[in-house]
């Protein structure tokens, strides 16, 4: 049952009194009005508590034999504030291990961003000495492809060495078969995959020789083996310089260096204007190559689809090229 200051005021029991506990005292100081701290030792408590008592005559004087003497009061008194001590000592440590916690924390996540940061500057500083590397490799390419065409330049005539496709086209002589010069690559390409490009290509023409008047041919070395770079056969300007359109087969890049044969010219007499005439048709109204094509692939046809072949042939032969 709850202590009631009130009701034990009004019927006060000396025994009882001295029997109560701190938490009892606390109540009755407070209903008393007394000015004392709940931290204060249970003695001190009940000595004022004692003293408000008799003062008011609600006990009598007899009580004053339960208080405890001045030295035991000075020593509870010192016992308290000691005990106040350590709890403030107590209390600092605690906000002082705090304090140094967030500093902890804070050196830590200062420590954690300067470490990203550091990476950070590694990472684009691999990547600068990347990208420089990159560069000075792309420049050691263009300073090898420029040494080539130095090469070629004064070296025209002689056979090329860098070409690595040296095997596939096989060189001609300056002045070959009876009215044929020899064409070389003027600049270093390469030829993707599966791919056809034009590049210039350098007449080589022998001391004492003339180039041809107005047209000529371009045309595959006819002693060719069989290579993977195939060349077109083209009507060109006559001239120093002329386009020659090539093709690669194969599925790799090719490089053309400076110096390397691609063609042979010859001279053109007469070139004529308009479809070949019906004297170059054969019975079924085709182009020669065109007839080449029709009898090495009609074997097995009938003559019904042979007759829809020829039909097609004639209607696209404007858009059928043969290298």
């Amino acid at each position: 049952m709850a202590f009631d200051a009130g009701k034990f005021l009004k019927t006060p029991d000396l025994e009882g009194f001295d029997n109560l506990k701190k938490e009892e005292l606390v109540l009755l100081a407070k209903h008393l009005k007394l000015d004392f701290k709940v931290s204060m030792r249970k003695q001190i408590i009940k000595n004022l508590v004692i003293d408000k008592l008799v003062d008011t005559e609600i006990l009598g004087e007899e009580a004053l034999e339960l208080k405890v003497d001045n030295i035991d009061a000075f020593k509870l008194k010192q016992l308290e504030l000691e005990h106040e001590l350590k709890l403030k000592e107590h209390e600092f440590k605690l906000k002082q291990a705090e304090l140094e916690m967030k500093e902890r924390l804070e050196i830590e996540k200062k420590e954690k961003e300067d470490d990203f940061k550091l990476k950070e500057l590694e990472m684009k500083e691999r990547e600068k000495i990347k990208e420089l590397e990159m560069r000075e490799r792309l420049e050691m390419e263009k300073l090898k492809i420029e040494m080539v065409k130095e090469e070629s330049n004064t070296k025209v005539q002689s056979k090329s060495e860098y070409f690595d496709a040296a095997k596939n086209i096989r060189l001609v002589p300056d002045f070959g078969s009876i009215g044929c010069y020899r064409v070389v690559a003027s600049e270093a390409v390469v030829i993707p995959p599966r791919s056809e490009i034009v590049i210039n290509g350098t007449v080589c023409l022998a001391e004492g020789k003339k180039l041809p008047a107005d047209n000529a041919l371009l045309e595959a070395n006819e002693h060719a083996g069989k290579d993977y770079i195939l060349t077109a056969r083209t009507l060109v300007r006559s001239g120093e310089k002329v386009p020659v359109r090539l093709m690669n087969t194969e599925l790799d890049p090719k490089t053309i260096y400076p110096g390397t044969t691609i063609a042979q010219m010859s001279g053109v007499e007469q070139v004529l204007d308009g479809n070949i005439g019906s004297n170059e048709q054969k019975h079924d109204g085709l182009r020669p190559d065109l007839q080449d094509l029709l009898d090495r692939t009609s074997d097995e046809l009938t003559s019904k689809d042979k007759q829809k072949v020829i039909s097609l042939l004639i209607e696209k032969s404007e858009l059928v090229c043969f290298f």
